[in-house]
C-alpha cells in the first residue's frame, strides 16, 4: 500500500515489480490517491508487473489491484485521476483468479470526477477459479486492452466508462468464458 496522506494533494507512489521469473500476487496492491476535503483529490499511482526475460514465466493475480484517484469533498474541486495498470510477461501466461482491478477516477461533490486509468494485459490470459472484474470508469474512462488471448470458464466483467475495451486476439477459443 502506498497511499498519500489525506488532504496532502500528493499523488500516490508507483508500484513496479520487475522479475526474471514467475510472479504470484496473493493479496492486494493498493496505490490510491488521497481524498481531499480542502481541494482536488490526489492521483493514484501506477502499477506495473513485468517479467522481462523468461518466456516460460507467468504472472498470477489472486486479489486486487487498486489505483483509484482520490475523492474531493470540496465544492468545485475535481476528483483525482487513477493510475495505470500493466501486466506483462515475456510471453508467458497471466492468470487472473478472483481478481479485481480498479483504476477509477475519484468522485466529487459537483465538479468533474477524475479520469480512469488504463489497464493493459499484454499476454495470454487464463481466468481461473473465480470471476474477474476490471473497472476504469471516471470522467474519461481508462481504456482496457487485452493484447493476446483470453480463456477460462469464469466470468469477466469490464467497465471502462466511455473508453475503449479492446481484445486483440481470440476470446474463449480454448475455453469459453463463463462456462
Amino acid at each position: 500500500t502506498t497511499d498519500a496522506a489525506a488532504n496532502s494533494a500528493l499523488a500516490s507512489g508507483a508500484i513496479d515489480i520487475d522479475s526474471t521469473g514467475s510472479v504470484v500476487l496473493n493479496g492486494s496492491l493498493i496505490t490510491t490517491g488521497a481524498n481531499n476535503s480542502t481541494g482536488v483529490g490526489s492521483a493514484g499511482g501506477n502499477v506495473s508487473v513485468t517479467v522481462a526475460t523468461d518466456a516460460t514465466a507467468t504472472i498470477t493475480v489472486k486479489g486486487g489491484i487498486n489505483t483509484d484517484g482520490g475523492d474531493s469533498t470540496t465544492s468545485g474541486s475535481n476528483g483525482g485521476a487513477a493510475g495505470t495498470v500493466t501486466l506483462d510477461t515475456a510471453g508467458g501466461i497471466i492468470t487472473l483468479d478472483a481478481t479485481t482491478i480498479s483504476a477509477q477516477g475519484g468522485s466529487t461533490l459537483d465538479a468533474s470526477a477524475g479520469n480512469g486509468g488504463s489497464v493493459t494485459v499484454a499476454d495470454p490470459v487464463t481466468l481461473a477459479t473465480n470471476p474477474t472484474t476490471i473497472n476504469t470508469a471516471g470522467n474519461a474512462g481508462g481504456a482496457v486492452t487485452f493484447q493476446s488471448t483470453v480463456d477460462g470458464a469464469q466470468q469477466l466483467s469490464v467497465n471502462s466508462g466511455t473508453a475503449d475495451i479492446s481484445f486483440d486476439a481470440a476470446v474463449g477459443a480454448a475455453t469459453r468464458l463463463g462456462a
